[in-house]
């Protein structure tokens, strides 16, 4: 079970400490968002995010080649206005399967590319009519 009480886990200085069984904990602000990552030894684990704007991520990420962590493997972004993203991510992006979800009602599942719908994928529309077939660059394409 995961503990946010500081007294009972005190950071060090590096903002590190110790949970779930002395699974490593990293804590801090990276560009002005607020992320808890998990480590198995050098392995990252699995990162929460919470970003300036009140999006939300919490899944898979990796480092960069500059050294930044990014989105990567699956995850769930929430955005602050409710917009719900849950699939796979690469290089910070939306990319491979996945779904998104609206506050209308709204909802695309399927293939993203480059944070895009691109692919097959299927898009219900808030008055349930659906399109099924291919997509690219956030485009329906009629056959």
């Amino acid at each position: 079970m995961m503990s946010d009480n500081t007294e009972e886990h005190p950071l060090n200085a590096d903002g590190k400490y110790a949970l779930l069984d002395s699974v490593p904990v990293t804590a801090g602000f990276d560009a002005d968002c607020l992320f808890v990552c998990l480590f198995t030894g050098e392995e990252l684990l699995k990162v929460s995010w919470i970003f300036p704007n009140g999006d939300k991520y919490e899944g898979g990420c990796s480092r960069s080649a500059s050294g930044a962590l990014v989105r990567s493997g699956t995850g769930k972004q929430t955005s602050a206005s409710g917009t719900v993203y849950v699939g796979e991510w690469s290089e910070d992006k939306m990319q491979g399967r996945g779904t998104l979800q609206h506050p209308s009602g709204a909802t695309y599942e399927g293939e993203f590319e480059d944070n895009m719908f691109h692919g097959k994928g299927t898009y219900t529309f808030p008055d349930s009519s659906v399109y099924r077939g291919q997509f690219k660059e956030n485009r329906y394409e009629l056959l």
